[in-house]
């Protein structure tokens, strides 16, 4: 986590101070930052059931694996802590370069961090893609008591997934207004967006649909 152009970093506020910037109109706040802290609770609820799934008997012979699933997940939660606080600096770079360009009319700079501003939300929805992913994983290994942690966590994963590509999306119309521009690199970052909005969307139904099979009985009375 690092400080950033803005002082404390944003990933080590409270929660209220954290919603008090977001919610503060000079503050400056983008989709990016609240999308990664929201996938990193997301993540802190992954690893409450990880932890617990640990210690069942049922789970012996898989616990070396569901540990270290465990650090991994704890380095993941870091960079979305890094990325919250990274999305404001990239913010900051943008509206500097949105003046600039209004006070002189040079362009090259608002282009370059408005391509920035369109890379860094959706290198959160790749760390919240991998997050599903460790999540649906996870799902056999829950007891029926907590499976419904991991589907509550992927589906917020999921809505910061759709969150954070909307800051993507603005980001990328706004590069296609812009006359003479590269377009190489704005169709890769749309292609890119689209994919990953995809295959999350596809893991998080099966997160979705397992945790409900795993919830509610069958009609015979018997679990799923």
């Amino acid at each position: 986590m690092t400080a950033g152009r803005r002082g404390n970093a944003l990933s080590r506020d409270t929660l209220q101070e954290f919603n008090r910037k977001v919610a503060d109109p000079t503050f400056f706040c983008g989709g990016g930052s609240v999308a990664a802290i929201s996938t990193s609770s997301s993540a802190a609820l992954t690893l409450l059931v990880m932890r617990l799934s640990a210690r069942r008997k049922a789970n012996r012979e898989c616990k070396a694996n569901i540990e270290r699933q465990i650090a991994e997940l704890e380095v993941l939660q870091q960079r979305l802590y890094s990325a919250a606080d990274s999305d404001l600096d990239v913010l900051d770079v943008l509206l500097n370069a949105q003046r600039h360009m209004k006070e002189t009319g040079d362009r090259q700079a608002y282009q370059s961090a408005l391509i920035a501003a369109a890379r860094s939300p959706y290198e959160i929805c790749r760390d919240s893609l991998q997050l599903l992913q460790m999540i649906e994983a996870q799902l056999p290994l829950a007891s029926r008591f907590t499976v419904s942690d991991l589907g509550a966590a992927g589906a917020l994963a999921m809505g910061a997934i759709q969150g954070a590509i909307l800051t993507t999306d603005v980001n990328v119309a706004l590069l296609r207004d812009e006359e003479g521009i590269d377009v190489t690199e704005i169709d890769r970052i749309e292609g890119d967006s689209i994919e990953v909005v995809r295959a999350a969307a596809e893991i998080a139904g099966r997160i979705a649909s397992g945790t409900l099979a795993a919830i509610r009985p069958a009609p015979d009375g018997q679990q799923l």
